[in-house]
């Protein structure tokens, strides 16, 4: 399928001159739901994405959101929920030449949390606007990030901080969000 169907599951992107969306990109989707459903288990569900060359551009608007590149796969077993993944293999978007590189791999949520990702971003908030329409929106500041992170929830809650890796820097300079709601 093309990139817009999806697009079109995204609530604040479809009610914002969605017909007028410029759109370019492969989709693959995929998944599954089966299982029993009970007091005991719920049915197990897979989901696969994959978006290759993504971009989307508003008409009015000066800029785009290129290169976009994702490959998810999430499952939830509904009757062991430890066996439960989340797989954020890729993620990458460069939202009006700003670019946002992000991966998550979550496996045992149940008994012992296990995290690993990465998030790099360097992204003038401004420049949202010029790519997606805000209306009465206002969003200014720039967004610096380069974080990486890997380990078990148990090494936080044990305090066993050594454990658990957190490293790198997140910088939000002169931020300001402004709507007719907040």
């Amino acid at each position: 399928a093309d990139f817009k169907s999806i697009l079109s599951l995204v609530p604040a992107i479809y009610m914002k001159d969605f017909k007028g969306l410029k759109t370019s990109g492969q989709l693959q989707l995929a998944g599954f739901v089966k299982g029993i459903y009970n007091e005991k288990a719920m049915p197990s569900a897979r989901i696969k994405m994959l978006v290759q060359n993504g971009m989307f551009s508003y008409p009015g608007l000066p800029k785009s959101a290129e290169n976009i590149q994702i490959d998810v796969d999430g499952y939830y077993d509904g009757v062991q929920m430890d066996n439960s993944t989340l797989d954020i293999n890729k993620f990458h978007v460069d939202m009006g030449g700003n670019p946002v590189d992000l991966t998550l791999n979550v496996k045992t949520p149940e008994s012992d949390m296990m995290v690993n990702g990465s998030l790099k971003c360097k992204l003038d908030l401004a420049t949202v606007s010029d790519v997606i329409p805000l209306d009465s929106t206002v969003l200014t500041g720039k967004i610096n990030a380069a974080i990486d992170m890997m380990g078990y929830m148990s090494y936080l809650e044990n305090e066993q901080y050594e454990k658990f890796k957190a490293d790198g820097n997140l910088t939000i300079t002169d931020m300001l969000y402004s709507s007719s709601d907040m």
